[in-house]
């Protein structure tokens, strides 16, 4: 878990630092002043000898993958774009860093070089099991050399977008929780929004398309013996459901999502960080978020008022032009909510 994140260079980025980071920590502030960014830097450093595997996602969210001549898959990444001023030239690169408690500092570097014929990118970090490189990313194609030890790595760090995350995606995030203590905790979260929830099962997707955005997974409610499709009962539960299922996917690792509270009534925001602070502690995973609402932001406050569990959230204000987060205390977060303050 890191107490502190420092970025270079990345994006729109000059040089920014978080510090006091915590188990679960909200990052708010105005449109483009660099929350998601945040979140990418997170997503390549703790990916570790999968950075690589992560940067060509962040590209594809971004629409930064440019497709191949006839249009057959990814084959080039327009890496321009993850330099700050969008431009790059031998010598250009960026950083992030992030340093735990009692634990060597760890890095992920981007490097332009010069090769025989052109313009590379050459990837190299230290984290984990120790130092890496990987070189050659720029215009690279789809991935490669997918093994175990990457797979784990990839999957210890999970981003939850704004888009739907697709069912097929689901597929292997349920796989990993089915039949565990886990899966108790996913419909206790869900129970919030749909009280009469009993049970979930995935029952395969039928003559539906592997890549639906919500086929596959079923419901069975209180009184009725007519399952139900989890996409039927609405955004805020799939929501829910989406983002407690990347929690608990992402064990000892990270969970990263861009606009928590998409999809959710306020109602349920204050069950939603009951369970990312659960998730976090007994998972062992670290939780970012950000959002633009007061509500979401309100619900945290007040729950944190309530003193129920010291030590667990951080609520960060990020500002354009700002080298640090403005990084709350937990009795500055309390009051927020006893005086209806407005950080956002």
């Amino acid at each position: 878990m890191y107490c502190s994140l420092s970025i270079e260079g990345f994006r729109a980025l000059r040089s920014f630092r978080l510090n006091n980071l915590k188990r679960v920590n909200l990052l708010v502030g105005a449109n483009n002043c660099g929350k998601t960014t945040v979140l990418e830097a997170l997503e390549l450093l703790g990916s570790r000898s999968a950075a690589d595997i992560k940067l060509r996602a962040l590209l594809r969210r971004r629409g930064e993958a440019l497709l191949g001549k006839n249009g057959d898959g990814d084959r080039e990444f327009d890496i321009r774009h993850l330099f700050r001023g969008h431009k790059i030239q031998i010598g250009s690169w960026f950083q992030i860093e992030g340093k735990a408690q009692d634990s060597p500092q760890d890095f992920c570097r981007v490097e332009i070089r010069q090769s025989k014929k052109w313009l590379s990118a050459h990837l190299s970090f230290s984290g984990g099991s120790g130092d890496n490189r990987l070189t050659d990313l720029g215009g690279l194609g789809p991935t490669i050399d997918l093994n175990r030890e990457r797979w784990n790595e990839a999957a210890r760090v999970q981003y939850i977008g704004t888009a739907s995350v697709s069912a097929k995606d689901l597929e292997d995030l349920w796989e990993s929780i089915a039949l565990t203590p886990g899966e108790e905790i996913l419909i206790k979260a869900l129970k919030a929004i749909e009280p009469d929830l009993e049970r979930i099962a995935f029952v395969g997707f039928g003559s539906m398309p592997r890549s639906a955005e919500r086929g596959g997974f079923m419901v069975r409610r209180r009184g009725s013996y007519q399952p139900v499709p989890i996409g039927s009962l609405g955004d805020g539960i799939w929501r829910m459901f989406t983002t407690v299922m990347a929690g608990l996917r992402a064990s000892g690792g990270f969970l990263l999502v861009d606009e928590i509270d998409t999809g959710l009534h306020y109602s349920a925001m204050a069950d939603l960080w009951k369970t990312a602070a659960k998730m976090s502690q007994e998972a062992d995973i670290q939780v970012f978020a950000t959002t633009h609402s007061y509500d979401c932001v309100y619900s945290l406050a007040s729950l944190v008022a309530e003193g129920k569990h010291p030590g667990v959230f951080s609520i960060h204000r990020i500002e354009p032009d700002r080298g640090e987060s403005v990084a709350l205390s937990e009795d500055e977060i309390a009051i927020l909510a006893e005086r209806d303050i407005e950080i956002r």
